[in-house]
């Protein structure tokens, strides 16, 4: 009669807990100086004014001297489209080059950078928990008032100041990572046999 034992082998997976990212800043910049800054009132620049669905999401270097903060927070995947304001109170309408910053989770990532005949589509990524976003697009165009420019912010509040406002779009791009799986072998059993005769 011959006997043989089994393998047992188990296999365990572990998920990590579903991340979030929060974009909470930008700076638009110029020539190595930073020209226009999304985040801190009274930082002495200009302001960018972000929109989504035509509602804005930061009111910039207010009057009363207020601080604002993007702080959106991005927790689920998907597409996430914003149009950005900023006067261009440098009166440049030709070909001009602007870096953006974009700080996420209170990191600073590395500059991308667009032009008015350039844009920027896609590779900046910051990862956390089992969240991903990319920086999927980036542009912008300064277009004078009356050739199809307009003029809806100032230099440092939201109303026109005479102006043409450049005027840009950025995109985030959310995915969810896939969790590394880990593989625990609980007990493996060799083939073990034995003979015995009558």
């Amino acid at each position: 009669m011959t006997k043989i034992t089994a393998i047992a082998l188990c296999l365990a997976t572990v998920t990590p807990a579903m991340g979030s990212i929060t974009w909470d800043g930008a700076r638009f910049i110029r020539n190595g100086l930073a020209e226009w800054y999304d985040d801190i009132g009274g930082n002495g620049v200009s302001n960018i004014y972000f929109l989504s669905d035509d509602q804005m999401l930061y009111t910039g270097n207010d009057s009363n001297g207020g601080e604002h903060w993007l702080n959106e927070e991005f927790s689920a995947p998907g597409v996430y489209d914003y149009t950005f304001l900023a006067s261009n109170n440098l009166g440049q309408t030709g070909t001009t080059v602007y870096n953006l910053e974009i700080n996420f989770n209170g990191q600073p990532m590395t500059l991308i950078q667009a032009s008015t005949t350039n844009d920027y589509n896609g590779g900046l990524v910051y990862s956390d928990g089992d969240l991903q976003i990319e920086v999927t697009h980036y542009g912008f165009d300064i277009l004078p008032i009356g050739a199809g420019g307009i003029d809806e912010v100032g230099n440092l509040d939201s109303t026109p100041d005479g102006s043409a406002d450049i005027v840009g779009y950025l995109q985030f791009t959310v995915t969810t990572v896939p969790a590394p799986t880990g593989f625990a072998l609980i007990g493996l059993g060799g083939l073990a046999y034995s003979r015995r005769s009558r």
